[in-house]
C-alpha cells in the first residue's frame, strides 16, 4: 500500500484514508496527554493521586493502540474495518505494567549509578503506582 513505506517503515499519514488519518491524529495527542499525565504522576503527593493518573495513562494506551492496530490493518489488508479492535485483557495489562515495571527498575538502577538521589524517588513512586495498578489486573483475572 503507498501509504507505507516497507524500506524505512514508516507511515504516511497524508496517504491514509480520513478515517485512519483521523486516528493518526488522535495518536498524536494522546502521546501529548499521556505525557503531561505522566509529569502529574510524578509529582503527586497522594498514593490515591498517583493512582488515577496511571489509569489514565494506560486507558489512553490502549486507545492508541488500538488505532495503530486499525492502521496496521489498513495497511496489510488495504481495507479498513476488516478485523474486530483489539481489546486488552486484564491479563494484556498486566504485562503492560510488567514491561513499564522493567523499565522503571532499570531507570532507577542508572539515576542510582549517577547518584541522582531525586530521580530515584519519583522513580520510585511511579513504581509503586505501577505495582498497585498490575495488583488490581491480577485481581481482576
Amino acid at each position: 500500500f503507498p501509504s507505507h513505506d516497507k524500506s524505512h517503515n514508516k507511515i504516511n499519514p497524508e496517504l491514509l484514508p480520513e478515517e485512519l488519518k483521523n486516528k493518526w491524529i488522535e495518536n498524536g495527542k494522546i502521546i501529548k496527554v499521556m505525557s503531561a499525565l505522566h509529569v502529574k504522576m510524578c509529582v503527586a503527593k497522594q498514593d490515591s493521586t498517583r493512582l488515577k493518573f496511571a489509569k489514565q495513562i494506560i486507558e489512553l494506551s490502549i486507545v492508541r493502540k488500538n488505532n495503530f492496530y486499525d492502521i496496521e490493518q489498513f495497511i496489510e489488508t488495504g481495507k479498513i474495518g476488516t478485523s474486530e479492535k483489539k481489546i486488552p485483557t486484564s491479563n494484556e495489562n498486566y504485562f503492560y505494567i510488567k514491561n513499564q515495571i522493567n523499565l522503571i527498575n532499570s531507570r532507577i538502577s542508572k539515576a542510582k549509578a549517577r547518584g541522582n538521589k531525586e530521580k530515584v524517588e519519583i522513580l520510585e513512586k511511579e513504581k509503586s503506582n505501577l505495582l498497585m495498578l498490575q495488583k488490581n489486573a491480577i485481581s481482576s483475572q
